[in-house]
């Protein structure tokens, strides 16, 4: 949120006292018809269930397969397996060699010839092939397998040799098959579904989940991509609800909240979730989530009070048998009667009827399928009776809402009622619209500011819940007269609805008189108010405010604008004010969007890696190559890590390009090894990544996928200042993956300030030394004398020490002297693409030989 600027009330009691208001604020099957979403009914619980046994198949889709490697000559018709290729065929009691017949039984006719078929096909286009296939079982069942096939060509040309894996993947078709069922659920019922992989920051929507909102599918990546469309009322309130169940202040989510809608205007949600999935430490790892568009009951309810509260009509809210819960202003001066009379009235004794039982209770009956409209006569108390037109409504729970017009009152009121509101006095919206565009018009003429502010009382629902309504109405109105008596004569007070009033500040002499009516506005509310039934309460308020022309926007954005610092206010522990800085708020929009944009990146593969190859100068030797990430961005072309690894520091999204450079560069290793080339690869992670409980296991599983790569070939960097920031924690994990065979470096060595016994407690083999320091140092005779010590410091601990960024001859032979002899820069090879990297080893083998 762009706001920054904070005060809290002035008021040190008020600051102290606990009670600042007094009252406080997814086919299973087949089934035997066709059959509809409305035919389908889960309630929220099963639906968690549901959720969450598909949350426990997608990721990872299925325990690693078995795998097993085979090799077939072609001239000698002979073949081997390996062992776990003769369980896989149902060939173990076989020796290593089994003939074609042998291998042939184990087919059945379709299967078989798939499989020649896909040989064929490798050897006459000699490229990889790949086929799916069912084994068939001693016992009569099958046994999906997947084979692949690699043709191999001999200096005349001609494939002598196939070779490959085979695969059982039985358990992946039988998870794929269970997908496809809970599939069928999810989309089969009227409630929206997402799914949020916490960790690699991946999300589900299902195409419920869209049509609700109103957004399409593959719309963002961001799980909260939709946040723009929030009402700014609710932002605050949504959000919290997500942080204090991920940090497990509560239970689960249900939070109800207004989005913008290109068909309704607005809609209704409910978003209820819960995190079905926490590691060992607690941090929760996948949250599932069900989207409920609730308009249409939030209309007939919550709405309805703020509905009736403003409307210049009467309404009665009634039980079943006609007992009054509520009546607005409008209504109680209809009849003379006092609100305190609510719930010793029945509606049957303010109608006078035209014949005998037509105003008894059982008329409100005739609502309870669709709206019926009446014409009757209101007794007055003081005996005359008053026409007036009435619709009942049906609401939820035995309530019924009379929402009545009178045709003479309305006519005569009409002026008055466009103005002001009825409860408060205050100015109407349409009044506060043309005082406000008064207002910014001599502001451009005067060179004064307009302060616009929202102000919000703090558990105003409280005085309703424990109190009543008719209570609550008699709040609103002290509140409007408290807040007026603070205000200047040129200034504004509207009441747009609710508990909410919005003030204007006119002609304004600097930001500190804005201030001044600010505090003196919270001092007096914090005083107290009287309420109907003769209480006394202590109110706070949040307030949220913006100053034009600093805030160069039109009205509505202004209103906007202190809506959002309001609910900034509130978070900030309510009872103060917030001023909206408008450039904070631009740079918060601009990094959204580029988190989105950069969230598509990661899902379009925009992403790749380059490789700087690192050598020993003083041999010639190539030592490895580090990965270094690269977006490919389709209109600004290569961009350099510097120009948005930035924007995502301490977002979820760190970790899934932190996740997606391990595996792809692991993956580039594994290629490597294939084509018979093997050396190390030097792979930057995050502290948020190192420091996952997970990351043992997650390392694990991608060096062991088949083909394995071997441990000693990756070493992973790490900033100084990321190791230290929990050095016992990282400690550990750094020692469980060194005893996998994992090597890692101190990546940007001198930059951190860590002390000497973090380097002895950190079990690390290489220190590498920033480039900032190197590149300088023929001419700085500081930064000669740090990266002389950083060689001296890694000899004394026995670690190895490479120095980033050598761009000369000189800086080689420097640093040779000096004792360091591994080194990286631009002077020696540039980041490339993986195939410029094999071709820049062959150079450079050819031109060192012999060296």
């Amino acid at each position: 949120m762009g706001v920054t600027q904070s005060h809290k009330a002035a008021n040190s009691q008020a600051a102290a006292d606990g009670q600042r208001t007094g009252v406080d604020r997814r086919r299973i099957g087949c089934l035997p018809r066709r059959t509809r979403k409305s035919d389908i009914s889960f309630d929220a619980s099963s639906m968690f269930s549901i959720c969450s046994a598909a949350s426990r198949c997608i990721e990872p889709i299925a325990p690693p397969p078995l795998i097993g490697r085979w090799r077939w000559h072609l001239p000698s018709k002979t073949g081997t397996c390996s062992n776990k290729a003769l369980k896989i065929l149902n060939l173990a009691d076989s020796t290593n060699s089994p003939d074609r017949k042998q291998i042939r039984q184990r087919f059945n006719d379709p299967s078989w010839a798939e499989l020649t078929s896909a040989a064929r096909s490798a050897i006459e286009t000699r490229s990889p092939n790949t086929c799916q296939i069912a084994l068939c079982q001693p016992d009569g069942s099958s046994k999906w397998i997947r084979i692949s096939i690699r043709p191999h060509v001999n200096t005349a040309g001609q494939v002598f040799l196939l070779s490959g894996s085979v695969a059982d993947i039985t358990r992946e078709k039988e998870l794929g098959r269970m997908l496809d069922r809970l599939g069928w659920i999810i989309d089969s019922i009227s409630d929206g579904v997402t799914d949020w992989n916490l960790l690699t920051g991946k999300v589900f929507y299902s195409a419920r989940f869209h049509e609700v909102l109103g957004t399409r599918p593959g719309s963002g990546g961001d799980p909260l991509h939709f946040r723009d469309r929030l009402f700014p009322q609710d932002q605050g309130r949504f959000i919290s609800a997500i942080e204090d169940h991920l940090e497990s202040r509560s239970v689960g989510i249900e939070v109800d909240f207004r989005v913008t809608h290109a068909d309704t205007g607005y809609k209704w949600l409910r978003l209820r979730a819960r995190v079905v999935s926490r590691d060992a430490q607690g941090k929760p790892l996948r949250l599932v989530g069900i989207l409920t568009d609730i308009s249409e009951r939030k209309l007939a309810s919550d709405d309805l009070l703020s509905i009736a509260r403003a409307s210049r009509d009467p309404v009665w809210i009634v039980k079943k048998d006609g007992a009054v819960l509520y009546g607005n202003p409008c209504a109680w001066a209809l009849t003379g009667h006092a609100a305190d009379k609510t719930g010793e009235l029945n509606i049957s004794e303010l109608i006078a009827p035209e014949r005998p039982g037509q105003g008894d209770a059982p008329f409100l009956e005739s609502a309870t399928q669709s709206p019926v409209r009446h014409e009757w006569r209101l007794r007055h108390k003081e005996g005359h009776a008053v026409p007036v037109e009435f619709t009942i409504h049906a609401l939820k729970e035995g309530r019924y809402a009379l929402m009545g017009r009178d045709p003479h009152a309305r006519d005569a009121l009409s002026r008055d009622i466009a103005d002001f509101d009825p409860l408060t006095g205050a100015s109407s919206r349409r009044r506060l619209s043309e005082r406000l565009e008064d207002a910014l018009a001599q502001a451009g003429t005067s060179g004064r500011l307009v302060g616009v502010c929202f102000v919000d009382l703090d558990r105003f629902k409280s005085v309703n819940d424990e109190y009543g309504y008719a209570a609550g109405d008699s709040l609103l109105s002290r509140i409007a007269t408290i807040i007026k008596s603070s205000l200047r004569s040129a200034d504004t007070l509207a009441r747009p609805g609710g508990d909410e009033f919005i003030v204007i500040l006119n002609q304004l002499e600097s930001v500190e008189e804005c201030r001044s009516i600010l505090d003196r506005i919270l001092r007096n509310l914090y005083q107290g108010a009287s309420i109907e039934g003769g209480y006394v309460v202590k109110v706070s308020a949040s307030i949220g405010v913006t100053l034009f022309p600093y805030d160069n926007a039109n009205a509505d954005a202004l209103i906007r604008h202190a809506d959002q610092a309001m609910y900034a206010a509130k978070e900030e522990g309510k009872g103060g004010y917030v001023i909206f800085d408008p450039e904070g708020e631009r740079k918060l929009q601009q990094r959204n969007r580029d988190l989105g944009r950069l969230q598509d990146a990661i899902s379009n593969n925009e992403l790749v890696l380059h490789y700087q190859p690192k050598v020993n100068l003083a041999t010639g030797q190539i030592k490895g190559a580090e990965a270094l990430v690269r977006w490919q961005h389709p209109d600004l072309g290569l961009l350099l890590p510097g120009q948005f690894l930035p924007t995502i520091a301490g977002h979820q999204l760190e970790f899934a390009l932190d996740y997606w450079v391990l595996k792809t560069a692991i993956e580039q290793c594994r290629a490597w090894l294939s084509e018979g080339r093997s050396f190390a690869v030097s792979i930057n992670i995050s502290a948020a990544l190192l420091q996952q409980t997970d990351f043992y296991h997650c390392l694990f599983g991608l060096l062991h996928k088949e083909p394995p790569v071997p441990p000693n070939l990756i070493e992973l960097e790490m900033l100084e200042t990321s190791a230290i920031s929990d050095i016992g924690k990282t400690v550990q994990i750094l020692t469980k993956c060194r005893q996998m065979g994992v090597r890692f470096a101190l990546d940007d060595f001198g930059t951190g300030y860590s002390s000497l016994s973090y380097l002895r407690e950190l079990p690390v083999d290489t220190l590498k030394i920033d480039q900032s320091f190197v590149r300088d140092m023929l001419v700085d005779s500081d930064d000669l004398a740090l990266v002389d010590g950083t060689i001296k410091l890694a000899q004394a601990f026995d670690l190895e020490v490479v120095a980033e960024g050598v761009e000369s001859e000189a800086h080689g032979r420097k640093l040779i002297e000096l004792g360091c002899a591994t080194m990286q820069g631009f002077g020696i090879g540039r980041p490339m693409l993986p195939d410029d990297l094999i071709d820049w080893m062959a150079l450079w083998a050819a031109r060192h030989a012999g060296n």
